[in-house]
């Protein structure tokens, strides 16, 4: 088993809006793709802009390709993931509708609640994807490794073995329990000089106002810091119109570590999220969805 975390570490991280639209909550399937005569996403003719960062899991980087990502897990796990197919539908007040299914996401079919809830070794992988209008390039990975024996790594090792690979990070933090890093790029780079305000003493302004904090893995952020609202909001698409404020401004990459550690077993998480081309993905399919949805319908041909 030693052996086994071993190699499993050794692949953890490798460099490389009209308000008259409704829409309605989608539904997980895993029925084959459907095609519908005026309900179908093309894609772009602009050509797409993944985040130029040297972050990867599993050899798999924000905005390859789908075919690429499922080559690089049959190469590691010797099986093909599965995929979670969602159906999106959408209605204007012109009575014009709008039915979608794509595959949303591929995850670990080998991986079920119960081995979750156990306490036995596992490894399991997710990659969210974008929709047609963006090819179905993938949007991130999350990765999970879950040690048992006794000589399962500690956060330490872990950290140092990313900080090899990728540099210092934004934010670091070790406990005895739950321990994290991060690294944040903003579209001015990465974001070196993240201060965690938990570990500070935070005074007061002249008017006796204190600046506004988010807690985000463990401490304490100024929220106008590009990233902070970013942090842990999916990749995934979803239909809404109009869109409010962008808690994704500002934000192009998130690359999060956690390493939790209990008496029988330690958890190392590893989420990664090129958010730039999340909000590519998301303007295009937007833009062509409510261009269907604001045709005009057929005039009627009813014999009255």
């Amino acid at each position: 088993m030693a052996a086994r975390i071993q190699n499993a570490l050794s692949w953890l991280i490798q460099k490389r809006e009209s308000s008259h639209i409704a829409a309605m909550g989608g539904l997980l399937a895993v029925t084959p793709m459907l095609a519908f005569a005026d309900n179908t996403l093309v894609p772009s003719t602009s050509e797409f802009m993944a985040t130029n960062t040297p972050y990867a899991v599993l050899d798999i980087s924000p905005g390859v390709s789908l075919v690429s990502a499922q080559e690089s897990i049959e190469g590691y796990f010797d099986q093909s993931l599965a995929a979670e197919t969602v159906t999106m539908n959408a209605r204007s007040a012109n009575g014009r509708e709008f039915q979608y299914e794509y595959v949303q996401r591929l995850v670990s079919p080998w991986v079920t609640p119960t081995m979750r809830m156990g306490n036995a070794p596992y490894e399991e992988i997710v990659l969210p994807l974008a929709t047609d209008a963006l090819d179905r390039r993938v949007l991130g990975v999350h990765r999970t490794v879950v040690a048992t024996e006794n000589d399962r790594p500690s956060a330490e090792a872990v950290f140092e073995q990313v900080k090899e690979a990728f540099g210092p990070p934004s934010y670091e933090r070790l406990d005895a329990y739950e321990s994290h890093m991060l690294y944040l790029h903003s579209s001015d780079g990465l974001i070196s000089d993240l201060v965690d305000l938990d570990r500070q003493t935070v005074a007061a302004s002249g008017e006796g106002n204190l600046r506004s904090l988010i807690g985000v893995s463990g401490g304490q952020f100024d929220v106008e810091t590009p990233c902070i609202t970013a942090i842990g909001r999916p990749a995934a698409y979803q239909f809404k119109y109009p869109r409010s404020e962008d808690p994704l401004a500002g934000c192009d990459f998130v690359f999060q570590i956690e390493v939790q550690s209990t008496g029988q077993k330690t958890t190392i998480r590893f989420e990664l999220i090129d958010y730039a081309l999340v909000r590519q993905n998301r303007d295009e399919t937007d833009r062509q969805i409510i261009e269907i949805l604001e045709q005009p319908q057929s005039e009627s041909e009813i014999k009255l």
